[in-house]
């Protein structure tokens, strides 16, 4: 289980906390989907949302550093993969990719050329796949590698150009709508927290500055849900020691051109109305966290 699958769960007692403490929330979640959609859709609809989102994660963070992919989920989800002659396909994979793109491509905060953006962006589609495959045990790139014993030599030809296509239109809008509002900051990438293992996993997408925000991909009519305020403040109230310095929370909307941050403690205020405060927030969620923790076996 992780904190996303905690927030998810039917009857979860870990989402009853955050209903109880904030009952306020679905007025809050209905009041910001109304502004949120007089902001129209940037782009068509995707064919694959869900890997495009998680390709997408993974190319906004090129505008702030250079993360090596064996260092990401989407390292992870490589290595879990055992299969003779795969893990060592994709460990050269990662390694050449490295090289090409610290050193040819160089993202860090600027807008690429076209061939140089369609290059980044199969590259992060190929780690979507890794990612998929540590997530839920399946993706593309890995039923190829069960069905044929190896993987092509450019892991690249399986990506689909729909796909590319899309990730790297919502990646120029964001720098030109979103990035120079966060130019300038201080930024932790893919962040996790004290009590991330006390959830059985808890990682954010970017905290920039004092503020920890979510990339949302997502075309739903109504863009946000209760559980996406609860995850925010999930992730806040998991950084036990303070060790992020969090102070305020956000989204950014991708395919809507909009970034939206509150301060934290205002915004525990207004889903309570006024009945609770942050702290309490926090202990219930510690509390809670920690006998998740202490009844986990070894």
């Amino acid at each position: 289980m992780s904190l996303t699958g905690l927030l998810g769960e039917k009857g979860s007692p870990f989402r009853a906390i955050f209903r109880e403490l904030l009952p306020d929330t679905s007025r809050f979640v209905r009041d910001l989907n109304r502004e949120l959609t007089s902001f129209p859709l940037n782009t068509e609809r995707p064919s694959d949302s869900g890997l495009s989102g998680t390709a997408l994660d993974y190319r906004l963070r090129y505008y702030f550093a250079v993360t090596p992919p064996a260092e990401t989920v989407a390292g992870r989800g490589a290595a879990a993969f055992n299969r003779k002659g795969v893990a060592a396909a994709l460990t050269s994979y990662f390694r050449t990719a490295d090289l090409a793109i610290e050193v040819a491509i160089e993202p860090v905060g600027r807008l690429l050329p076209d061939k140089q953006e369609i290059a980044l962006c199969r590259h992060c589609v190929v780690l979507a796949y890794c990612e998929q495959f540590f997530r839920s045990g399946r993706s593309l790139l890995f039923d190829v590698a069960s069905e044929t014993g190896t993987l092509p030599k450019n892991l690249q030809e399986l990506v689909p150009e729909d796909t590319v296509a899309d990730v790297a239109n919502v990646s120029r809008r964001f720098f030109e709508h979103q990035y120079p509002q966060l130019a300038g900051r201080s930024v932790v990438l893919n962040p996790t927290f004290d009590g991330s293992r006390d959830v059985g996993g808890a990682d954010a997408d970017i905290i920039a500055g004092d503020s920890l925000i979510e990339f949302k991909s997502t075309i739903r009519a109504q863009p946000i849900q209760g559980n996406d305020i609860y995850q925010l403040l999930g992730y806040a109230c998991l950084d036990y020691s303070d060790a992020h310095h969090i102070r305020r929370v956000g989204f950014s909307m991708l395919r809507r051109d909009v970034l939206k941050e509150w301060d934290l403690g205002a915004l525990v205020d207004e889903l309570s109305g006024g009945k609770t405060q942050l702290p309490l927030l926090r202990d219930r969620v510690r509390a809670y966290a920690t006998s998740l923790a202490e009844e986990r076996p070894g």
